[in-house]
């Protein structure tokens, strides 16, 4: 059982080296070929959808973005889709501006505070069924203020809730178009704004990125 848990851990920190290995390859000069970097993985991803899967965030997080994201070897939080946040004095409204930058992967346009309030709406509806629900029963209502600004409001104070919560499985934020054209579709064909889209899946054979 320990030389398996220990395996799976290698395999989990490879799966992190590939958006590391792979961002570094980014900088090399254009004559040169694109490299490709090729591993084993443990076991089939079920789902990619952020509603729903459990042990694939490793693979995720290659694909989609949080409002925050933790800091490199540390559990502190830094900006990721959001440039910059306040947190009002009773500790319960996170008010967030939003990047303006920030594309779709496969052609689905910007990334707006719309996007924000209907993944964490999404999670919390019963209809979705979402394993995550329960994590989200500490956000009593997500506001858009603009198509830059969103509104959080917590039923009580929590000051984890960035680290907690935000950057994780539950935070990462998906398209609204996407999921509801691709329906069932969308844990196997994810649209993300991460830094790898997923260009085909064959399950139990191979996931390609790029």
């Amino acid at each position: 059982m320990m030389a398996r848990w220990h395996r799976w851990r290698r395999t989990a920190v490879l799966m992190v080296a590939l958006a590391l290995g792979l961002t570094l390859a980014g900088g090399v000069e254009a004559q040169r070929p694109q490299r490709e970097l090729r591993m084993a993985y443990i076991a089939d991803v079920l789902s990619l959808d952020p509603a729903h899967f459990s042990v694939d965030d490793h693979v995720a997080m290659n694909i989609f973005s949080n409002l925050v994201r933790y800091k490199t070897h540390a559990l502190a939080v830094e900006a990721d889709l959001a440039r910059k946040w306040e947190v009002s004095s009773d500790g319960k409204v996170y008010t967030f501006w939003l990047r303006q930058d920030v594309e779709w992967h496969k052609g689905y346009g910007k990334f707006t505070a719309r996007d924000v309030k209907y993944s964490f709406d999404r999670i919390k509806d019963p209809a979705t069924k979402s394993r995550y629900s329960s994590v989200l029963d500490i956000v009593a209502r997500t506001d858009v203020v603009d198509d830059y600004t969103v509104r959080i409001t917590l039923k009580e104070p929590y000051p984890d809730f960035p680290a907690a919560i935000l950057a994780w499985r539950p935070g990462w934020v998906v398209n609204q178009r996407a999921v509801q054209e691709l329906g069932e579709r969308f844990g196997k064909t994810p649209v993300g704004t991460g830094a790898y889209e997923v260009v085909s899946w064959r399950p139990r054979a191979e996931m390609v990125f790029k």
